[in-house]
């Protein structure tokens, strides 16, 4: 993207996200958000042992999740996984 908002993009209304001094979305502007809020993002959560979980927001692609206990990395409780539009589960077993 070039520009954000129409008072301050180099092409104008035309061209810009939001408009005006209350930053009203314009219909490109609605669509980026649709794409990073609904198509690009996912809202996942996560089972972890001992009846714990984590939740996980974040842009499809390829993620690694990494446990410290008690400020003590431990290599074998770090897993990579994927997020993207269909469901799966992630299993780290903590002990």
């Amino acid at each position: 993207m070039w520009g954000f908002w129409d008072k301050a993009h180099w092409r104008g209304a035309r061209a810009a996200l939001v408009v005006g001094d209350n930053l009203q979305l314009t219909a490109a502007g609605r669509r980026v958000l649709e794409l990073f809020e609904h198509r690009w993002m996912t809202d996942e959560t996560h089972n972890l042992a001992a009846g714990t979980q984590f939740t996980v927001r974040g842009f499809h692609g390829d993620y690694e999740v990494q446990v410290i206990v008690q400020g003590q990395e431990h290599t074998n409780l770090r897993q990579t996984f994927s997020l993207g539009n269909g469901p799966h589960t992630v299993n780290i077993n903590v002990s």
